[in-house]
């Protein structure tokens, strides 16, 4: 985790999310800048070896909310049987909700609204723990 301070510093004032593309050698990014009384937006390539090349956090700290750059990483879908089994249990409650009459469907949403969560997912919750 890196500081972004100085001169390694985008011209946006926040910048988040991926910059650049682990996958590929050269790729496109974004960026923003507001300045007081206009702004842009626009794209550049973006080297993967140059110092802006990652993926960036807005973190709280002493100073306030600064930019945090971190190191690319790419999430992996193992496909594992557990995994692919709790899918299937979520399919099997979407499907369920979807096939609830309206009068069904209100009860729920009755029976939710003391709870902060929404009939759909009472319903859902009420699902997976049943089966």
């Amino acid at each position: 985790m890196t500081k972004v301070i100085g001169i390694r510093k985008p011209w946006s004032l926040t910048i988040r999310k991926k910059f650049g593309n682990p996958l590929a050698s050269v790729s496109g990014g974004v960026y923003g800048v507001a300045i007081y009384g206009s702004g842009g937006y626009g794209s550049e390539i973006v080297d993967p070896n140059s110092d802006f090349y990652g993926v960036y956090q807005m973190r709280r700290c002493k100073e306030g909310y600064i930019p945090v750059q971190m190191k690319f990483y790419s999430p992996t879908n193992p496909q594992t049987i557990p995994q692919q089994a709790n899918r299937q249990k979520i399919s099997d409650a979407v499907s369920a909700w979807q096939n609830l009459t309206d009068e069904q469907k209100q009860v729920y949403n009755e029976n939710a609204s003391g709870m902060k969560l929404t009939g759909y997912n009472l319903f859902v919750k009420n699902y997976l723990l049943s089966h």
